[in-house]
């Protein structure tokens, strides 16, 4: 069996990765996070919730895509080179249904 050679861009040796959960993030921790992590030179990727299912039916406190402002932050992220990634479609237990709309 062969071992193929992995060769990471810019002639680096390694890649480090990292899948930030949004629970209990709030849109103020993640502008200084993100600031941080950029300005360090890394780029994570954050997790994002897409809809908003109510307080009623919320399991955490944390930012979603429904917020104008906090999607407006996740698309700045992106711009800067940040992948972002789906976490789950809510923060909440959820039908197939809401599922199928998220």
């Amino acid at each position: 069996m062969s071992v193929r050679k992995i060769v990471w861009p810019d002639g680096k040796d390694f890649a480090f990765t990292m899948f930030e959960d949004p629970d209990s993030q709030t849109l103020e921790q993640s502008r200084e996070a993100y600031s941080f992590l950029s300005d360090g030179g890394f780029r994570t990727t954050p997790g994002v919730w897409v809809l908003e299912p109510g307080e009623a039916r919320r399991n955490s406190r944390g930012e979603t895509c429904a917020n104008p402002e906090y999607r407006a932050w996740m698309q700045e992220l992106q711009r800067r080179g940040f992948e972002i990634g789906l976490h789950s479609v809510a923060p909440a237990s959820l039908t197939r249904d809401e599922i199928r709309v998220g």
